[in-house]
């Protein structure tokens, strides 16, 4: 299965954020990390937990929800240190970049 087009977003507790998009299967990583897209991004942290909250560009991706509302998409979080965790909104198969490592949201 063809694994392009593909967009990755990292936002990690100190606000710090990382992008890369393939465009093609054969695009060199270097290539991926050109990108620059135009995108917003916060983190807070709490006594007890953090939160993260990213504006998505979807236009600069291709993206038109009014022509096609549904999103190939997946959250994880990992968790750095003595007990290191990774978690995921949808189960990732062999690797989170893998595109079957993936669910849909319909956009409404």
């Amino acid at each position: 299965m063809n694994a392009a087009p593909l967009a990755q977003f990292i936002i990690n507790a100190a606000g710090a954020y990382y992008d890369r998009y393939q465009r093609r299967e054969q695009d060199a990583y270097a290539e991926t990390l050109a990108v620059d897209f135009a995108s917003s991004w916060a983190a807070k942290v709490y006594p007890d937990r953090w939160t993260a909250e990213l504006r998505l560009p979807l236009r600069e991706m291709g993206i038109n929800l009014a022509e096609k509302p549904l999103l190939r998409i997946n959250f994880v979080r990992n968790v750095q240190g003595s007990e290191p965790e990774i978690s995921a909104w949808f189960s990732s198969l062999h690797a989170h970049a893998n595109p079957l490592s993936r669910g849909w949201i319909l956009v409404e």
